[in-house]
């Protein structure tokens, strides 16, 4: 099923606010490895845009090369966004039918400089030309054990939908994001049909991790075979699951990706 909320045309960016660093990969190629990677890429149409709250922009692409594409939920594309530059996400669905895609794209406003990602994802318009990779492996979501803890942030929320459209969709799951914004997430959460997730409102020091600690904790005691999703902002990965391992969770229920860091791009 793809989500298409009422349709909001969005204006074309003339100021572009600070970057996006939703999950980043710029890095300059070479001649040889650039035309092999235009020959793997896929040619689409930005078909609709829809803006759930402020700094979220639900894109979606449509396009013939799309279809009887294989894609498992938890895998990554590419967005190239011109030049060497790309930006990595994660599909929502993949219709391979009907050769339709959906990412979810988080702007990260309180960044310094500006990146391609924020200038794309706030100006693209309906009627854009993209390319974008053929999706690859970067957490395996389509047969994940259950119960389950995900734990994430904004630029994560993609990568929660996508669950969805597993076998076991959200049976058997906890959902803790930390947030900037709890209202803001909630709308977007709200928009997606994903109404049964716990926000916790970040705070400048880290101490609102101890919250998430406790909900893993409590997962724990539950099952003691609970499997972990972890993905977002290294820092906050780093520190959960430094708590899980002093726990004994083996490495086998861990499961991590980090989209990124203050910064730093290339994560993912």
């Amino acid at each position: 099923m793809i989500l298409l909320l009422p349709r909001l045309l969005l204006p074309r960016a003339v100021h572009s606010p600070p970057p996006s660093v939703d999950t980043v990969e710029s890095r300059p190629v070479g001649a040889f490895k650039n035309a092999l990677l235009k020959l793997k890429t896929l040619p689409a149409t930005v078909v609709d845009i829809h803006q759930p709250a402020e700094r979220f922009r639900l894109i979606t692409l449509e396009g013939e090369a799309l279809k009887k594409v294989q894609w498992r939920p938890g895998q990554k594309i590419q967005m190239r966004l011109g030049g060497f530059t790309a930006r990595t996400y994660t599909p929502i669905l993949w219709d391979a039918t009907e050769g339709v895609t959906q990412i979810l794209t988080y702007l990260h406003y309180q960044m310094v400089a500006t990146t391609p990602g924020t200038l794309w994802a706030h100006g693209v318009g309906i009627g854009d030309r993209c390319s974008l990779s053929a999706p690859r492996e970067s957490l395996n979501l389509s047969a994940l054990p259950r119960p389950t803890v995900f734990f994430g942030d904004e630029t994560s929320i993609g990568l929660a939908r996508a669950l969805k459209a597993t076998a076991r969709g959200f049976d058997d799951m906890t959902f803790v994001l930390e947030v900037t914004s709890p209202a803001e997430a909630r709308k977007v959460l709200d928009a997606l049909n994903m109404p049964n997730i716990s926000l916790v409102a970040r705070t400048r020091d880290d101490a609102h991790l101890s919250r998430v600690e406790e909900i893993l904790q409590q997962s724990l005691e539950s099952s003691a075979t609970t499997q972990f999703v972890m993905s977002g902002k290294a820092r906050s990965i780093q520190r959960l699951t430094q708590f899980l391992r002093a726990r004994n969770v083996p490495a086998s229920q861990l499961n991590s990706r980090a989209y990124w860091t203050p910064g730093k791009t290339g994560l993912d």
